[in-house]
C-alpha cells in the first residue's frame, strides 16, 4: 500500500504505526518473512500512487512463481491486475523477457484470466463477505487457478473471527478475545448462544485492555457445526441513512445490492423529493436491475412504508462507470492507506 502520511511519533518518541507487517512476528522472523516478500518493502515508500502502481505491478508481473497473495480487501488487487492493459507500454521496457511473453499470453486473452502470469497462484486471501462479496466473485474469476480464502473478521483491536475447515463462514476467535455478541433488541449473548438468522453486534474485551468495546461490526449467524457457530460479516453498525424514517442501514444495503452482477451504492438525494440513487459502476445496464433492488429494500418494512406512502420516491439508476476507484483514489488523497478501503454500500457524502 502506498505511503500517504510521513511516520509520526508521539510527543514521549514512541512510533506510530509499523515500518512494515512482518514487525506483527517478532524479530526472529521478520528476515525470513522478508526474504519471499515478492514487492520489496521500500516500494510502500512511494507516496505517489501512479509510481508505486508501476513499481508493484513490475514486481508481481517478474515473478513467475508467485503462490500466494494476502490483501485485506479485494479491491486492491483487483485493481492492480486490471490496471495492467493500460499501462503495458510502462511496463514493458521494465521487465524481463519471460516476464513480457506472460504479460502478452495475459492480454491475448483479453486480460480474463491471471494463470498465465501466474501459473502457480494458488491462493487469495482477503476479505469475502459484505460489501466486499462482489469484488471477491470478480477476482475469483480473473484467477480461475486460485482459491479465495475468506478473511475472517481482523481488527487492529482483536481478532474475531477466522476461516475454519473450509466451508461457508468462519468461527469465533475464541482464544484471541472475549466477545459479546449483541442482538438487535440490545441482549448480549455468548457464541454458544447464538440463532441461525440472527444478527449481532460485536462487542469485545481483550488481554490488551479492552473493556467491552463495541466494535461497531455486524455478523450473522449462519449456522452451526456441532456447538460452534458460523459467522458471516455483514456490515458495519451505525452507517445509517434515515431522510424519512426508513432506517437504512449499511449492512441491509449490502445484502439488497449483492445480487447485482457490478458494484453498486445507494446515495440519497433530498430533491426534487428524497429518493435513492442507485449508482452502478458499469457502462450498462439491465432495466430490472433497479426492480430487483427495490424489492430487496422493501424487505424493511419501514423503507416499504414510505415508498407506499409517497415519502420516497422511487429508486433512479445512475451509471457511474469508476466511481469506485475514484472514491478509493480520492480517500488515498485524504491520508488513507490503499490497501485498508473496503467499498461501502451507503455513500452518505
Amino acid at each position: 500500500s502506498p505511503a500517504t502520511r510521513a511516520p509520526r511519533v508521539t510527543a514521549g518518541g514512541i512510533p506510530s504505526g509499523l515500518a512494515t507487517e512482518a514487525a506483527y512476528l517478532g524479530d526472529d522472523l521478520v528476515g525470513a518473512f522478508l526474504s519471499i516478500l515478492v514487492v520489496p518493502p521500500e516500494i510502500a515508500t512511494i507516496s505517489d500512487v501512479g509510481e508505486w502502481r508501476l513499481a508493484t505491478l513490475t514486481a508481481l508481473i517478474e515473478c513467475d512463481d508467485l503462490s500466494f497473495v494476502s490483501v485485506w480487501s479485494p479491491t486492491f488487487f483487483l485493481a492492480l491486475v486490471e490496471a495492467i492493459p493500460d499501462h503495458e507500454a510502462a511496463l514493458l521496457p521494465k521487465l524481463s523477457a519471460a516476464a513480457r511473453a506472460r504479460m502478452a499470453a495475459f492480454l491475448r486473452d483479453g486480460a480474463k484470466d491471471t494463470s498465465s502470469l501466474w501459473p502457480r497462484l494458488d491462493t487469495v486471501s482477503c476479505w469475502t463477505d459484505g460489501s466486499s462479496a462482489h469484488f471477491a466473485a470478480r477476482l475469483a474469476g480473473l484467477c480461475p487457478q486460485t482459491q479465495i480464502e475468506r478473511k475472517g473478521l481482523f481488527a487492529t483491536e482483536a481478532a474475531i473471527t477466522l476461516p475454519w475447515g473450509g466451508k461457508a463462514g468462519c468461527v469465533p476467535a475464541l482464544t484471541s478475545t472475549f466477545t459479546e455478541f449483541i442482538d438487535d433488541h440490545g441482549k448480549p449473548h455468548l457464541a454458544h448462544e447464538l440463532v441461525e438468522g440472527a444478527h449481532y453486534r460485536v462487542v469485545i474485551t481483550t488481554p490488551g485492555g479492552l473493556y467491552r468495546y463495541d466494535m461497531g461490526d455486524r455478523v450473522r449467524c449462519i449456522g452451526h457445526e456441532g456447538d460452534v457457530a458460523r459467522l458471516e460479516f455483514v456490515g458495519r453498525a451505525g452507517l445509517t441513512s434515515d431522510m424519512v424514517g426508513e432506517k437504512l442501514d449499511e449492512a441491509f444495503v449490502a445484502t439488497a445490492l449483492s445480487a447485482l452482477p457490478c458494484a453498486a451504492a445507494l446515495f440519497p438525494k433530498l430533491v426534487p423529493k428524497p429518493h435513492y440513487e442507485l449508482w452502478l459502476d458499469a457502462t450498462s445496464n439491465d432495466p430490472s436491475d433497479a426492480a430487483l433492488v427495490e424489492a430487496a429494500l422493501c424487505r424493511n418494512p419501514q423503507y416499504a412504508y414510505a415508498r407506499k406512502i409517497g415519502q420516497l420516491g422511487e429508486l433512479v439508476p445512475v451509471l457511474k462507470a469508476g466511481f469506485v476507484t475514484e472514491r478509493h483514489l480520492a480517500k488515498v488523497g485524504a491520508g488513507k492507506r490503499l490497501g485498508d478501503l473496503k467499498h461501502s454500500s451507503l455513500i452518505l457524502h
